[in-house]
């Protein structure tokens, strides 16, 4: 496992040293690496002491995390929504593979348990956003699959029996507070790294976040033309993407869905997230703030012509 900063940091082997026997000792102690860290992990060691991991050591547990999310989630595409001549058999393996989904989202919740420990808490610098970051993309990834709705959107749904609308229903509302929850601190995260420092990977992240917000939106139409009028006056707006991840207003949201999660412009003005078109706007105009590269611009003018190509699109 790689050690303190500051012996990183160190310009010559003698400052190297110092620096590692003030923190050590002259002793030479064994490192852990990242197996024996991730099995400490899983055995639940970590989560009942009081140790305080680093972020590169948080960054580094969540990689085989996500390997295992991807891993179950491909695994999961093996099995079609259609019908099956072993109906049966099906049915076992994917509840199987559903149970694996929610032990990797307790396990997610450990590590963000672990997060919330290091000095300074989650709000200390650059990498623990960026860790952050990482953190609710793989849980999104938990629960939503990003290619199926890449496929959804270039008109390729899940299933040929199955119209657009149907395919949406079926597919995305399951999980509609966590979607928005995620995909709004993705923002919020974003926001909070300078622009200089933010990670090459960034503009992959907000791409991500604005296919999954799109998707929950478009999901979600004709479950919002049954509200009554009555109910949509009681959903109090809050800023999805400006707010902690502890905020009482997310956690009344996440729990009952209680108030109206809004996006936040530039200027300060929110918009609801019952506006699957200005969704995705909202997350090109993130695109060209400060300095573009074509990576950015390349994922910039991918989400326009998604907007463009379901732009006279509507719910049936």
């Amino acid at each position: 496992m790689p050690d303190m900063d500051v012996l990183w940091r160190a310009r010559t082997s003698s400052e190297w040293l110092e620096a590692y026997e003030r923190a050590n000792g002259a002793s030479y102690k064994p490192r852990m690496t990242l197996c024996d860290l991730f099995r400490f992990f899983l055995d639940g060691g970590l989560c009942n002491t009081n140790v305080q991991l680093s972020p590169i050591q948080l960054r580094l547990l969540l990689h085989p995390l996500q390997s295992l999310t991807i891993h179950l989630r491909q695994f999961l595409r093996y099995f079609p929504e259609g019908a099956s001549n072993r109906k049966g058999s099906q049915t076992i393996n994917k509840t199987a593979l559903r149970s694996r989904f929610e032990e990797v989202q307790l396990l997610l919740k450990q590590w963000y348990a672990l997060a919330r420990r290091c000095p300074g808490g989650v709000d200390d610098c650059s990498a623990t956003f960026a860790n952050l970051i990482n953190y609710h993309l793989i849980s999104l990834n938990t629960i939503v699959c990003v290619p199926d709705i890449e496929q959804f959107a270039s008109g390729e749904v899940g299933s040929e029996s199955l119209r657009p609308s149907s395919w949406l229903q079926a597919s995305c509302t399951e999980h509609t507070e966590e979607n928005f929850f995620h995909c709004g601190q993705v923002l919020r995260l974003l926001r909070l790294i300078p622009e200089n420092v933010r990670p090459p990977w960034w503009p992959a992240a907000v791409y991500r976040a604005a296919v999954v917000a799109w998707m929950t939106s478009m999901a979600n139409a004709k479950t919002r033309n049954l509200l009554s009028s009555l109910s949509r006056k009681e959903n109090q707006p809050f800023p999805l993407d400006n707010l902690d991840a502890e905020h009482p207003s997310l956690t009344r949201y996440l729990s009952s869905g209680e108030g109206q999660p809004m996006f936040t412009r530039r200027n300060g003005t929110m918009f609801s997230l019952e506006e699957p078109q200005s969704i995705l706007m909202h997350f090109v105009e993130m695109l060209s703030d400060g300095q573009t590269t074509s990576f950015s611009e390349g994922i910039q003018s991918k989400l326009t012509r998604l907007s463009e190509r379901w732009l006279p699109w509507k719910c049936e």
